[in-house]
């Protein structure tokens, strides 16, 4: 059986000697941006919706591109788009439901 409690982990290669690590969300966090994301209709923001799953999924980051900056929400969001699109798209996939087959992996 596995553990439900182990925490999932991906790196992402940025490129340029340049990587992020992005840990899969908990229910908790996961309910939370549901809420965040939510609009006034009943709709999610989607631009929210991704955003807060690479901010708070977000574990460290390392190589040249960062410059020495910690893997802070405000560094990220200060970030080029072409990097944040890339790290809130790996975080999507991170946080997508697996069958039980594929357990904690």
């Amino acid at each position: 059986m596995s553990d439900f409690y182990a925490e999932q982990t991906v790196v992402v290669d940025l490129g340029g000697g340049n990587k992020a690590t992005l840990r899969k969300l908990t229910y908790g966090e996961f309910s939370e941006i549901l809420s965040a994301a939510r609009l006034a209709g009943g709709e999610i923001d989607g631009v929210k919706y991704s955003r807060k799953q690479a901010e708070m999924g977000l574990v460290a980051w390392e190589g040249p591109g960062f410059g020495g900056k910690p893997a802070t929400v405000e560094n990220f969001r200060a970030l080029p788009v072409r990097i944040g699109n890339k790290l809130a798209t790996a975080a999507a996939t991170l946080n997508q439901d697996v069958s039980e087959d594929e357990g904690n992996a």
